[in-house]
């Protein structure tokens, strides 16, 4: 078997392509998981009990929401705005809680596609600090832009940065990684062990293989320039409808007109072959906004990108 935290080549891989995502970290602080949502398993698992309250934005990563039904935790809501978390909406969620726990996607946050600006970060970091809550930064999609620091560059001590190579590089070897402080990587260590005991060696050498050589950020590179045209495709045939995105996001947020539910136009949607994710799936707490998810990295071409773009929206 590998080391519980990984080999050391492998690990020193993954230091250098955070280095590229704007993460210069130690490859002692570094724990290899089997993909960012293995990673937000075992580090939740480390930091929560079961009853536990967990603070995300109003609008968070479906996964999350599955976590919490699987591990038996609660999630508590934070208001958003287009940058993200609000700082006035996180003070107060740390005055009226218990909970010491902030999961957030500073970064192309899923499903909005919002990006904190260096001032919000300072702002979330900050209160991060006042309140003494443990951050963890979802980054899965960070290598999209790159124009922004992680979180995590601000305050390392009280946050625990989980990304993967999935979305970035290839999705079948399943290889990400938790980088946290000392006193919580090593509870997540064990976690890794206790629900894999490894990762797989024969992955990690081949995506470290493409880190060193190159390839891996050849291929960031490709997917950030293909991301960019497909978003520009997606704009204009939307032009006239409400919707918030990112230029280099593979997701927009759709606005729906108010005749329509979001469980319903997914379902027109998909009877025109067009599978779209309803904000039910996201939404947390009881006021669900009428809009749907659309992934602009899904169809294999950008001929297909134009049909389907058209096709999700009937009038």
């Amino acid at each position: 078997y590998a080391p519980k935290r990984g080999h050391v080549r492998h690990r020193q891989a993954m230091a250098a392509w955070l280095t590229y995502l704007g993460l210069a970290v130690d490859p002692d602080h570094i724990v290899l998981t089997a993909g960012a949502q293995h990673g937000l398993a075992t580090t939740m698992s480390a930091l929560l009990k079961p009853g536990d309250t967990l603070l995300v934005e109003d609008l968070t990563y479906s996964g999350i929401r599955l976590l919490s039904q699987q591990m038996h935790f609660k999630l508590r809501g934070v208001s958003m705005d287009g940058e993200g978390l609000k700082p006035e909406a996180l003070e107060a969620a740390c005055r009226t809680s218990r909970t010491s726990v902030l999961y957030c996607m500073p970064r192309l946050q899923n499903p909005t596609s919002a990006v904190m600006s260096e001032k919000r970060r300072r702002q979330i970091a900050a209160i991060a600090e006042k309140y003494r809550l443990t951050v963890i930064e979802d980054d899965t999609y960070g290598f999209l832009s790159p124009e922004r620091w992680p979180l995590a560059r601000l305050i390392p001590h009280r946050t625990v940065f989980v990304t993967s190579l999935s979305k970035s590089l290839f999705p079948g070897m399943r290889l990400g990684c938790a980088v946290a402080p000392p006193g919580i990587i090593e509870k997540i260590v064990n976690a890794v062990w206790a629900t894999m005991i490894t990762t797989s060696s024969i992955g990690a050498d081949l995506l470290s293989g493409w880190i060193e050589d190159g390839t891996a950020a050849r291929i960031a590179d490709w997917k950030r320039h293909e991301g960019a045209a497909r978003q520009a495709i997606a704009k204009r045939l939307l032009d006239g409808q409400r919707f918030q995105t990112h230029p280099s996001s593979p997701h927009i947020w759709l606005s729906l007109p108010t005749r329509w539910s979001s469980e319903g136009f997914v379902a027109q949607a998909r009877t025109r072959g067009v599978a779209l994710n309803a904000s039910s799936e996201f939404a947390v707490g009881t006021e669900v906004p009428k809009a749907v998810r659309l992934c602009v990295g899904t169809p294999r071409t950008r001929a297909s990108e134009r049909m389907n773009s058209r096709e999700a929206y009937p009038r």
